[in-house]
Formats: structure tokens, C-alpha cells, sequence
């Protein structure tokens, strides 16, 4: 018989790493091969679309708004990673394949005295947005440690709009 490991990560999976090690064996026990493991690498910042999926409804369940145009913006160069889409028309995108991998936001490594807060304001973004996006950075916060020089973190940059002084009416 055949046997075929899938494995679908999920929300709050990103930048995970797993070791899934089995062994393969004949029906009857008389063969059996060596031990073999694989490793799992979930990678931030990226998002498999899916049928049905759009730019829109994609950027709709990440960062609560409806401007795609960031995605759009974040896939429309080419990166250098032969797995992620150059997204060159948004109404094409599942046109190229069943499951189309694309960029959800930007890279960060994070610095010697960078905190969450501070990189929010800088991105013009939120705390909460942050660690929703990388879920293993609210384990951090939680414990009171700080963020890690060099870890790799996932920001959608200005998903919040800045606060502009109301304008005085009164002539």
C-alpha cells in the first residue's frame, strides 16, 4: 500500500519548524528501510492562495481592511524566490496554477533595542497587528523578553492610517 504525508500549515504556523521523521516497511515486515526524517519550514510573510481567493479577500483576513493594493505592491517585482508569484494583473493571478504562493507583506530582522511598539509606529502599523502576524513575537512580549537582533519578523506596513490634526473650521 502507499502512503502520502500531507501536511497544510495554518494561521499562526508561520516561521515554524518541524522534524517529521518515519520509516518505511513492506506489508509483511520483511523489508524496512532506514529512518528518514524531513524538516518543515512554514515561511513568514507569504500566503498560499487558494480557489476563490483574491487580492482583496486575501488582504481582508490579514490586516482587517480592504486595500489589496498593498499585496499587489508586495508581489508586483520580482523577489528572487523562485516559489513566490510576480503578480503583474491581480484579475490573472489564479489563471497561473491551482496555488499561487504571494508575498503578504515584508521582511523585517529585527535590531539591537527594536520593540514591538516602535516598529508598529515606524511601519505605521499596530502591536497587535504585528503579533498577529507572527505569533511565536507574542510569546515574547508575554514572557516581558525582548525582541531577538536578527529574528525575522513579518509587517504589513501602514495598515493603519495616521492621525491628521482636524483642520480649524472657524475662519
Amino acid at each position: 500500500s502507499r502512503y502520502i504525508l500531507v501536511y497544510k500549515a495554518r494561521r499562526g504556523d508561520e516561521g515554524r519548524r518541524d522534524t517529521v521523521c518515519f520509516t518505511a516497511r513492506d506489508g509483511f515486515d520483511v523489508v524496512r528501510l532506514p529512518t528518514t526524517c524531513v524538516t518543515i519550514h512554514v515561511k513568514r510573510c507569504v500566503y498560499c492562495m487558494q480557489e476563490g481567493d483574491t487580492l482583496q479577500s486575501v488582504m481582508r483576513s490579514l490586516a482587517l481592511d480592504y486595500n489589496w493594493l498593498r499585496i499587489w505592491s508586495a508581489n508586483g517585482n520580482e523577489d528572487g524566490d523562485p516559489e513566490t508569484t510576480t503578480v503583474t494583473n491581480p484579475d490573472s493571478l489564479m489563471t497561473q496554477g491551482p496555488q499561487q504562493i504571494i508575498n503578504i507583506g515584508s521582511l523585517y530582522y529585527v535590531e539591537e533595542e527594536d520593540t514591538v511598539s516602535g516598529l508598529a509606529s515606524l511601519f505605521q502599523t499596530t502591536a497587535k497587528h504585528i503579533i498577529s502576524m507572527n505569533p511565536d513575537v507574542e510569546a515574547l512580549v508575554n514572557t516581558s523578553r525582548i525582541l531577538v537582533p536578527g529574528q525575522e519578523i513579518c509587517i504589513i506596513p501602514c495598515s493603519v492610517l495616521p492621525i491628521v490634526p482636524e483642520r480649524n473650521t472657524f475662519g
